[in-house]
């Protein structure tokens, strides 16, 4: 008889994840009653869109595909900025862009989560900027072109900015 209620308490608690199994909409909250994602499940995996609201007030946006976050994104942060982003197998893969609160917005890369490859920075006072990142960090030659149609060639290094 122990053995067989030992049984029992351990199929129950296989059983009792906090993801449902099974198919449709699905709505996981926070303790506290704040609502932190929903999604929908077919075949008993994440498929369809879904949305993350994140503890800090970030909500994130996008597709998963069997179980697999997969094509466009777009993260939306507590400060105003959003970065709208490609997701390849759960991963950020390929080009993204940042819109800042201030009105400014990047144009970037993403390989394998980090940024890599060539950005070009719009300021919101009509100055941009075109350099490269370096794993996800600014290196190298860039160029600053002002909105009166000058321009400043400079350098990164280790991220940061000389003229």
């Amino acid at each position: 008889m122990k053995k067989l209620l030992l049984l029992l308490l351990l199929i129950l608690i296989g059983c009792s994840g906090t993801e449902p199994r099974t198919d449709g909409p699905y709505k996981e909250y926070y303790k506290n009653g704040q609502l932190k994602q929903e999604v929908t499940y077919k075949n008993n995996v994440k498929e369809g869109p879904f949305v993350y609201y994140y503890s800090d007030g970030d909500r994130e946006e996008g597709t998963y595909k069997n179980n697999v976050i997969e094509g466009p994104s777009v993260y939306y942060f507590s400060d105003g900025s959003r970065e709208e982003r490609t997701y390849k197998n759960n991963v950020r893969e390929g080009p993204s862009v940042y819109y800042y609160s201030d009105g400014s917005r990047e144009e970037r890369t993403y390989k394998n989560n980090v940024r890599e490859g060539p950005y070009v920075y719009y300021y919101s006072v009509g100055d941009r900027e075109e350099g490269t990142y370096k794993n996800n960090v600014i290196e190298g030659p860039f160029v600053y072109y002002y909105s009166d149609g000058s321009r400043e060639e400079g350098t990164y290094k280790n991220g940061v900015r000389s003229f």
